[in-house]
């Protein structure tokens, strides 16, 4: 069968319902990126809207945008950071959000691909991957790579997390990796990142957090806070509370140096 043809008879979903829903799917938004802009000549609420802070449209942080890209060019840096991409002002992010959360830091070009990385990075066939069914897709994505054994238990149901962990442990010969997100995109709630903790009292995991929602907009330090030394990894992305590109990952210095390379 063409491909082409099959995608043809796929075609469904929002795509199909995009035909009765005319320009409310895609919308054209016009005016500066906000919380509020024009749609059909009309101001309205951007009520998805990533910028939660509203630092995107902060007159500081424009000017400062504006001086950096006249001294350093549009463009900076070009290339891997593993070759000649790498920047004083990469390290000086990392250390800066190192000292906020911590631990130990690690930039990410992307959240959405770096966070399916770590995943993929973490894991082998051997192990065992156990994670709330609302997590984020990038999990969810990064859960599909693994060749070993996963399960989902239901969105913050403790009683359920518990026996995939006590069968996990009893019959896998490797490590036990659990995902959840810090607060859930798609609920709006969040994770019971103290009681998993207290898990570990009586089951061997490695608790790794997507706090994409979270970081810099929730807690009194912008982050799961005082709960921080026991998660073992915490990422994020920029996009939601700084609205800009990328993200990071922090662990302990030697999964950083290991994640790295």
């Amino acid at each position: 069968m063409n491909l082409l043809d099959k995608i043809k008879k796929k075609n469904s979903g929002l795509s199909a319902y995009a035909k009765f829903a005319g320009e409310f799917v895609y919308p054209t938004l016009t005016g500066p990126l906000k919380s509020r802009m024009n749609f059909k000549g009309k101001e309205v609420i951007a009520w998805s809207f990533n910028d939660y802070l509203g630092l995107q449209s902060e007159q500081r942080v424009i000017e400062y945008e504006t001086e950096i890209v006249k001294k350093y060019g549009a463009g900076y840096p070009a290339g891997s950071r593993l070759l000649t991409g790498n920047s004083d002002f990469h390290e000086q992010l990392e250390q800066e959000i190192s000292q906020l959360i911590d631990k130990e830091v690690l930039l990410l070009n992307f959240g959405y691909q770096g966070i399916m990385s770590t995943v993929d990075s973490l894991v082998d066939r051997n192990d065992t991957i156990i994670y709330d069914q609302l997590v984020h897709a990038s999990l969810i994505d990064g859960v599909r790579l693994h060749q070993g054994a996963k399960h989902s238990f239901r969105h913050n149901d403790m009683d359920h997390l518990e026996k995939h962990l006590a069968k996990a442990s009893a019959t896998g010969a490797g490590g036990i990796l659990v995902l959840v997100d810090g607060v859930f995109s798609m609920k709006g709630d969040t994770a019971k990142v103290a009681e998993i903790l207290k898990l570990k009292d009586s089951y061997e995991f490695t608790l790794l957090v997507d706090d994409a929602h979270g970081f810099q907009t929730f807690g009194e330090r912008g982050s799961v806070g005082e709960l921080m030394p026991g998660v073992d990894i915490y990422i994020s992305t920029f996009a939601k509370s700084l609205a800009i590109i990328g993200g990071f990952v922090a662990a302990s210095g030697e999964f950083i140096e290991y994640f790295k390379y």
